[in-house]
């Protein structure tokens, strides 16, 4: 499966470029796009969401969300200085 969203400026199709190091790398962003990205792949995106969060277990890290997220979406996104490399 191959998840490519569209460029609206050049009309072309490309992969979600998620910049880490500006505001749309923060947490809630990350979420929203697991989010978005697990309804597209018909994933259950409440327990994604959980797991990145560690309800019922530990609290997460930042750098712990993100590598839950690119173990779920990496194939699919193009995260820009990763923080957790």
């Amino acid at each position: 499966m191959t998840i490519i969203m569209r460029d609206e400026y050049y009309g072309q199709r490309a992969p979600v470029v998620i910049d880490l190091a500006e505001p749309e790398g923060n947490v809630a962003y990350i979420i929203g796009w697991a989010e978005e990205l697990a309804k597209i792949m018909k994933l259950d995106g409440d327990a994604i969401v959980d797991e990145m969060f560690g309800f019922g277990k530990n609290d997460k890290n930042y750098e712990e969300i993100i590598k839950i997220f690119e173990g779920y979406f990496g194939k699919f996104t193009i995260l820009i200085d990763d923080p957790s490399e």
